[in-house]
């Protein structure tokens, strides 16, 4: 089986002076990344990184975290990705897989508390190195990363080379991607919506544009106007919003694109026709997974107009099913196939609840498959919250409110939401005597500061006490109703 770094070599000795990467105004050539590929993977050995060690990428840019990505996988190291940025996630991840190295840039601020055995390499030490690593050596995990698992504390999924390969295969294969394209990609390598479009494109010998995470859909479109991109990877909730922020631009900038691919979150048939009749040349694809699973169904939906509320098909070389159907065939989601995780770092018990023995990846969402083999989504199992195609679990961000002084305990729950399925809300007891004016924004910083952004409560309600059932259980649905009547919040139609 190729592998990533042998697409990189091959177009970079077919044509290295192309364009590859192109971020913030400076265009990287094949031969510009490999080159700087092959100095670092020079400075990692320097710095004593061996085979199978864990090195935690916390960079600044984009185009910085490509190479060390393909950096670390060249010398046989593997990456331990930071979705939060932050030294102090940087750090819980380093801890979390026994990482004994941190690739980071001087801008980073490296903070007093950095462990005495933790091993800081610089990545602004390219600027003036020559030397290049040139052999390869070989892990089968490839990258480490960090979702919610099935407990509420972040878990390292383990990827292999082979899941992020056919991850991108899959992508490529959705929008039909080749040589001739530029993909818009404003998701980091942290995450599955990141790392795919890189193998993607390394596979086809195509270009990416690398632009900050946003969700200023005006920017987006100002973006998409002023530059030549054939093709993008994009939230349902994005699309929505631009759609809707100025309709002829989105009509006249998304007209000339070759593919939207977009997540499964899930994606309102109402949309999908908009989009589908205002945009008749290009292909519109939404693919349903998660990081264990990635890209484990799609549906082309211009191909399929009787199956626009399903989350698709299952993908080349995959398979779905669903695990202890009722009379009406509804039950669990389980994938299977060459992208599913190898399994959670140095935890079996909780890679055993999401990966069978017969390497099935339940989902734990609800839903069935139909005549054509085509799975439709109706909800979820347990608790776990689905913000735009992000997971979230309501225990983790309990966790983060209750370490709050001014918090007593706390209750976090799905909202529905018009644009993003779900978003994140809370019921907050508060220390006796605390006055909750004018704390809710206060709380959403602190927040804000030790989780990603999507998983900051958007709704807080302040109440005197956790409603529970007789057998002490929460219960999230009274929460949720209250919320709803509270902030008059509007349903999905």
């Amino acid at each position: 089986m190729k592998l990533i770094l042998d697409y990189l070599a091959h177009w970079t000795a077919v044509k290295g002076n192309q364009v590859f990467i192109s971020e913030n105004g400076v265009d990287y050539t094949f031969e510009d990344i490999y080159n700087q590929v092959q100095k670092l993977a020079f400075i990692l050995k320097e710095n004593g990184v061996e085979q199978g060690d864990r090195i935690v990428i916390f960079v600044a840019e984009r185009t910085q975290e490509i190479i060390g990505f393909l950096a670390s996988i060249k010398v046989g190291a593997i990456t331990v990705q930071t979705i939060v940025r932050s030294w102090k996630f940087a750090l819980f991840a380093a801890e979390e897989t026994q990482s004994k190295f941190v690739l980071t840039v001087d801008s980073m601020n490296t903070p007093a508390n950095i462990p005495g055995d933790l091993i800081l390499i610089h990545y602004n030490d390219l600027t003036d190195h020559t030397e290049k690593y040139t052999k390869r050596e070989y892990s089968e995990v490839a990258t480490i990363m960090f979702t919610s698992g099935t407990t509420g504390k972040p878990k390292g999924t383990m990827l292999t080379h082979q899941n992020l390969m056919t991850m991108g295969t899959r992508t490529k294969f959705f929008g039909q991607i080749d040589e001739q394209d530029r993909e818009l990609v404003n998701y980091p390598l942290s995450t599955t919506s990141g790392m795919s479009p890189l193998h993607a494109h390394l596979i086809s010998g195509s270009q990416i544009l690398l632009i900050d995470t946003t969700e200023d859909p005006k920017y987006f479109l100002s973006v998409l106007a002023s530059e030549r991109i054939t093709g993008i990877l994009i939230s349902p909730w994005m699309l929505k919003a631009m759609s809707e922020a100025d309709e002829r631009l989105f009509i006249r900038v998304m007209g000339k694109l070759k593919y939207i691919l977009t997540s499964y979150t899930p994606i309102r048939p109402k949309l999908v026709k908009k989009i589908l009749d205002g945009l008749p040349n290009t292909i519109f694809c939404s693919y349903y997974g998660m990081t264990e699973a990635s890209r484990s169904a799609y549906n082309i939906f211009r191909d399929n107009p009787d199956k626009l509320a399903c989350s698709g098909i299952a993908s080349p070389d995959g398979h779905l099913k669903i695990n202890n159907p009722d009379h009406d065939g509804i039950g669990e989601i389980c994938m299977k196939g060459p992208n599913t995780l190898l399994g959670y770092w140095n935890d079996n018990a909780a890679t055993k609840l999401v990966k069978d023995e017969d390497d099935w990846v339940h989902s734990g969402d609800l839903g069935f498959i139909d005549e054509d083999g085509f799975v439709t989504v109706l909800g979820r199992l347990k608790e776990q919250i689905n913000i735009d195609g992000w997971k979230c679990q309501p225990k983790e961000v309990e966790e983060t409110l209750n370490s709050h002084p001014l918090i007593k305990t706390s209750a976090v729950v799905a909202v529905p939401d018009v644009d993003k399925y779900q978003v994140v809300g809370a019921a907050i007891v508060l220390e006796e005597g605390v006055n909750p004016k004018s704390l809710s924004e206060k709380i959403k910083a602190f927040c804000k500061e030790r989780k990603a952004d999507y998983k900051v409560p958007r709704y807080i309600m302040f109440v005197d006490e956790i409603p529970v059932n007789t057998m002490g259980k929460t219960q999230r649905i009274k929460i949720r109703e209250d919320m709803i009547a509270q902030f008059e919040i509007t349903l999905p139609s």
